[in-house]
């Protein structure tokens, strides 16, 4: 019974219970006998072991300060669950630091026999918690991960988009400008040219032939818009006024060439004024007040207001003296003559009502209107 008792200390090692591997199984004859005698011979069909615990002898040492009476029956059911522990005595030598502090609690709970298992409860619970904060780790750095590129995206996106818009659109205008002066410039290249874009956006063309007016003949690049009819002098740079950007031509400078130059479209728009109420009798109205004029330009006018059909054949004829008087005051320039500019409009006026460009035709007879001073038969 001595070596029984002293077995029944060692259960304060029983944490160490993964030591199972190894159960020592040497049936012994010895310890079989006595606990018969106690009424408690189920319990020793594990206790065989115990006979190998000589070695935890020394062990259970600490234990002698217990009282003797320990060595009651219900310790026998202790020490079958020492057997397992009494292999493993690497795990007993972390705890044996630790043995003063569970030791007092056992002798308490010796009457029940089943101090094992709450011992075996806690240690379970302890196990547990750490993986708990293990888990709350990660999860902290995860959301800041999320918030720091939200941060960094916002400043990116704002710097590069302001600077690149003002360098683009310089280059282009000005290659856009060079592109519809060259195209003027072509049909006629005795005139003074000027073309730019103002601030409202509006690109203006402009010659100083008289006071703004550009000849018939000439064909206008879509997307211009050419002076209103109004007296003014100087040269095309003050002809033009105010603009962002400006390209000039005069007569003998050297063209440049456009990559681009097929793409201009030409069109009558640019022409466009407000329209002049009965345009066909104040143009007729306006011919029969010169006597000078060609007799085909009264009759086509007369035709066109009577709304009588028009020849074609007439209409190439008043061309021919069209291009007649403009070559003559373009002989002129930049010193024309103002009765032959008037005639000039004049004509162009009514090449275009013949013809059906009656676009064209408000646009002449209005600078004719302006310049003349007066308004005949209206």
């Amino acid at each position: 019974m001595s070596h029984l008792e002293e077995t029944q200390v060692i259960p304060v090692v029983s944490d160490a219970e993964p030591v199972v591997e190894t159960p020592v199984v040497d049936p012994e004859p010895e310890p079989v006998e006595e606990p018969a005698a106690t009424g408690r011979h189920h319990a020793v069909v594990d206790e065989p072991a115990a006979g190998d615990e000589p070695t935890a002898g020394p062990v259970a040492t600490p234990a002698e300060d217990e009282p003797a009476d320990v060595a009651d029956a219900s310790h026998l059911e202790e020490t079958q669950v020492i057997p397992v522990v009494t292999d493993a005595e690497p795990p007993f030598a972390a705890p044996a630091d630790r043995a003063p502090a569970p030791v007092e609690e056992p002798v308490e709970p010796v009457e029940n026999g089943r101090h094992h298992a709450p011992a075996e409860e806690p240690a379970e619970d302890t196990r547990d918690e750490p993986a708990a904060v293990s888990q709350e780790v990660p999860v902290e750095p995860a959301a800041v991960s999320q918030e720091a590129p939200a941060e960094e995206a916002e400043p990116v996106v704002a710097a590069p988009t302001a600077i690149e818009k003002p360098v683009t659109p310089t280059g282009f205008d000005n290659a856009r400008l060079n592109r519809l002066l060259e195209f003027v410039v072509r049909q006629e290249p005795r005139l003074s040219w000027a073309i730019g874009d103002r601030a409202d956006g509006t690109t203006v063309l402009v010659t100083d032939l008289a006071h703004g007016w550009i000849p018939s003949g000439i064909s206008l690049p879509a997307g211009v818009r050419l002076l209103e009819p109004e007296r003014r002098g100087g040269r095309v740079a003050a002809l033009i006024g105010d603009t962002a950007r400006v390209v000039t031509y005069a007569p003998g400078d050297s063209l440049r060439r456009s990559a681009d130059f097929a793409a201009t479209r030409s069109s009558v728009e640019p022409r466009q004024l407000p329209a002049i109420d009965d345009l066909a009798r104040v143009l007729s109205q306006a011919t029969r007040a010169h006597a000078e004029l060609p007799k085909i330009v009264t009759r086509l006018a007369d035709a066109t207001a009577a709304g009588t059909f028009v020849v074609d054949q007439e209409v190439d004829v008043l061309r021919v003296h069209l291009d007649t008087a403009r070559y003559q005051l373009l002989v002129q320039y930049p010193n024309v003559n103002p009765g032959l500019l008037l005639k000039c409009m004049l004509m162009a006026a009514t090449e275009g009502i013949a013809s059906g460009d009656t676009v064209s035709a408000n646009y002449h007879l209005a600078w004719y209107r302006m310049l003349a001073g007066s308004t005949p038969g209206g």
